[in-house]
């Protein structure tokens, strides 16, 4: 089962049984699926990892427990390819794109043996000592469709700054807190040998960062292109954020690229249409 994006996914028994009619008469107790934790596998051998397929945790509804009727389903949580991580430093979530594919995936099987379900965690007994009323959300836009020199682990977006110098990329985010910043971070390439270029950044129309890109080396061993970072903060007064990034060329040998861009923001705890997944980091204290 390929998995697209982390979340709550659901197989509905007649789906099953269509596509294999040995559900039709297998045990409910013995359905298994087995995933892995999403992202990529660490580069560095020392780094912990499983070795095989881990078993998840999931929840077969049904009405009979010997076996599966066409209105019963099987609900599991999986994770996708790309990853996100907390940093101290910045106070701001980062992704890592996967390098290598587009999904992940899950297995199913049975009557092999009992499998892993999910079960009921005690209510927490401690007094509450924070009201949560927003979270943490973020998205990005990472395209990873050409390589500039054919080698290495950096990707760009086809869509070059060349006879068209400013593209806009549009973010939504539902219920977005209007006193509370979005942070953007694009990140940025260019390959120009007559002289030095620039990117600006803008959100909903507002300039908010630029930053210059050095002139690249016209030998075969000279770096290509430099990559920089521009970082901003802004205000959103409604649900939609259109960055838009201009490049700058004193010459028309120049081409930009981009490679990133990655959207922090603070949304209200309110339940959208479908799953919402949601944390904090102000939340984050004993007892909480």
């Amino acid at each position: 089962m390929a998995i697209p994006l982390s979340g709550i996914y659901i197989l509905q028994a007649r789906d099953l049984k269509a596509a294999d009619p040995g559900f039709s008469t297998a045990d409910p107790k013995s359905i298994q699926i087995f995933g892995n934790d999403g992202g990529m596998l660490p580069e560095a051998n020392a780094k912990p990892r499983i070795d095989d397929l881990r078993e998840l945790s999931i929840q077969v509804v049904g009405t009979d427990p010997s076996k599966l009727n066409d209105n019963d389903y099987i609900i599991f949580y999986a994770k996708g390819p790309d990853s996100w991580n907390y940093s101290q430093a910045d106070q701001l979530f980062h992704h890592t794109k996967n390098l290598y594919s587009n999904l992940s995936y899950c297995f199913l099987t049975y009557g092999k043996a009992t499998g892993k379900r999910v079960v009921p965690e005690p209510s927490v007994t401690d007094p509450w000592v924070a009201n949560i009323t927003r979270f943490n959300d973020f998205t990005f836009l990472e395209p990873a469709e050409i390589n500039l020199i054919k080698t290495g682990k950096a990707w760009y977006s086809k869509d070059l700054f060349e006879l068209t110098t400013t593209r806009d990329y549009t973010f939504n985010f539902a219920n977005l807190e209007p006193s509370l910043p979005v942070k953007v971070i694009a990140v940025v390439s260019a390959h120009c040998t007559s002289s030095s270029t620039s990117f600006d950044l803008a959100v909903n129309g507002q300039k908010l960062s630029s930053v210059s890109i050095p002139a690249a080396g016209s030998l075969y061993t000279d770096t290509f292109a430099y990559d920089r970072s521009m970082t901003a903060s802004y205000n959103a007064s409604g649900s939609s954020l259109d960055v838009n990034l201009n490049y700058s060329r004193p010459s028309f040998d120049g081409i930009g690229y981009m490679r990133s861009i990655e959207v922090n923001a603070f949304r209200n705890l309110i339940l959208t249409a479908g799953q919402m997944a949601f944390r904090t980091i102000t939340g984050v204290a004993p007892g909480m």
